[in-house]
């Protein structure tokens, strides 16, 4: 089994959104999990050079291990996959069983098994995303995604998962705007009360539908943040 670490990124004509953010995050686990220095020229460059020319597209750079004690850094870019068009559109998610957990879940690890087979059970009952719950029911996040319960002025999203990027950049201009953060696994209830998810390829979108059921907007304070998005342009 490969063992390395990946970063997918969203490319807005031709230019890496989060590029930094995504780099240090990188830099970030490799320190933490003992797996040696990133080189951070390289992985610019490789995002960079892999970046295709299009109105919207992705690029995703991994880091793997050489079968020699070295590290291979690469990068290859793709359209942005249906599944993830349908997510900023239909809003579609369900709540997996507790028994799908994710290894190391502060870091994003190879394989890419755990998120597909995740992602699988969501599209074959006709959702966008699934959610990883506890076993008390509490969301946690998605296979792809970072997951918040809005109300009013409180943004409500469960901490020790994965440290996204567009998450740490929503908290950032929810703090700029003087919203109450609260750093809890919302349940379910309050996600249909108002919710959305957040992730480098799909940006902000609102939760429609959780389980079947309809969940209702997340209201102003979430549009003015999602108009903000993405940070540079």
């Amino acid at each position: 089994m490969t063992m390395g670490l990946f970063e997918t990124m969203l490319v807005r004509d031709g230019r890496v959104v989060q590029l930094e953010e995504h780099l240090a995050r990188m830099a970030a686990s490799c320190r933490a999990l003992e797996w040696g220095e990133l080189d951070a020229h390289r992985f610019r460059s490789v995002a960079r050079g892999a970046a295709m020319q299009s109105d919207e597209s992705a690029v995703r750079v991994t880091r793997t291990t050489d079968g020699e004690g070295g590290w291979l850094l690469e990068a290859t870019a793709f359209a942005i996959p249906q599944a993830t068009r349908l997510r900023r559109t239909h809003g579609r998610a369900i709540t997996l069983d507790p028994s799908f957990v994710r290894p190391l879940p502060q870091h994003k690890t190879l394989p890419l098994s755990t998120y597909s087979g995740a992602l699988a059970v969501a599209i074959q009952a006709g959702a966008d995303e699934a959610f990883f719950v506890t076993p008390r029911g509490e969301i946690l996040e998605g296979s792809g995604t970072n997951v918040f319960a809005m109300r009013g002025d409180t943004l409500t999203t469960a901490p020790g998962v994965l440290p996204g990027v567009v998450r740490a950049w929503v908290l950032s201009i929810a703090r700029q705007m003087s919203l109450r953060i609260e750093e809890r696994a919302p349940r379910a209830d309050e996600l249909r009360m108002g919710g959305f998810v957040t992730g480098s390829l799909t940006t902000l979108a609102p939760l429609r539908f959780l389980d079947g059921h309809p969940c209702a907007s997340p209201g102003e304070a979430y549009e003015a943040i999602a108009r903000q998005y993405p940070p540079g342009e």
